[in-house]
């Protein structure tokens, strides 16, 4: 990477918020004075907007997937493309990294995150810094240790999840671009858009960045016969196993 583009390891990224989220101005504000290469980006919100043919996106949606998308899930959507179509417009190196928070984004080791965050997210085209509230698990093979306490690898695709905390570079940014074209599954449902090895991913556990507690902005999904907390159990043994044996 062109160390002159590395702003004296300025992290550079966006954060997503809204006007229509009145409670999380302050804490928003307060990243930007503390991260000041992180650009707030006004969130699409369909609830509060016109949204060109909004209903034929979710009826497309359902069509594709059998899933009923929220008007939350495709703000998050239409929002995330707006920035890696800014990011494919910033004149860096192809495999420069930019850091994407969302409005309740939560710093559990800003020093941490200050110090390697080019180490890191420098050499992947995807990094996660937290996500689906701390259960992505990492490749056996690929785990190695990380300022003593954490691990970094190669995190199996199916256990990444939400958007509050990870890093793309421009090749990622036009793949997602690609593959999120026409609507379909929410965004932080990655394994759906693309496969294991057509981008080099990257995680560290425990995570650096998680979501504070509160309300989600986004909506609701289906609440199933068993709940999440059981469900997320059983899907961690299994994936385990699965990360264990790669």
């Amino acid at each position: 990477m062109n160390s002159e583009l590395n702003l004296n390891k300025l992290i550079r990224g966006f954060i997503i918020h809204s006007v229509h989220e009145p409670a999380r101005t302050a804490h928003v504000n307060e990243l930007l004075q503390q991260w000041p290469g992180i650009e707030r980006i006004e969130a699409i919100y369909p609830a509060q907007q016109k949204i060109p043919f909004l209903q034929k996106i979710q009826d497309a949606a359902l069509q594709r997937t059998g899933k009923i998308l929220t008007h939350g899930e495709i703000g998050v959507l239409l929002t995330n493309r707006l920035i890696w179509k800014k990011i494919l417009m910033t004149p860096v190196p192809d495999d420069f990294p930019f850091l994407i928070l969302e409005s309740d984004s939560l710093m559990l080791q800003p020093q941490l995150l200050q110090t390697h965050f080019y180490a890191l997210a420098g050499t992947c085209d995807l990094f996660y810094f937290g996500g689906w509230l701390g259960h992505i698990q990492l490749f056996r093979s690929s785990r190695k240790k990380w300022a003593k306490q954490f691990w970094v690898g190669e995190p199996y695709i199916n256990t990444l999840c939400s958007g509050y905390g990870y890093a793309v570079n421009k090749k990622a940014a036009a793949l997602m671009l690609q593959r999120t074209k026409q609507v379909g599954y929410a965004f932080d449902e990655v394994r759906r858009y693309m496969k294991q090895d057509e981008l080099h991913l990257g995680a560290i556990v425990s995570e650096w960045i998680t979501q504070k507690p509160g309300e989600s902005a986004i909506g609701n999904r289906p609440v199933f016969f068993i709940s999440d907390k059981i469900w997320r159990m059983v899907l961690d043994i299994r994936n385990y196993f699965i990360c264990w044996f790669k």
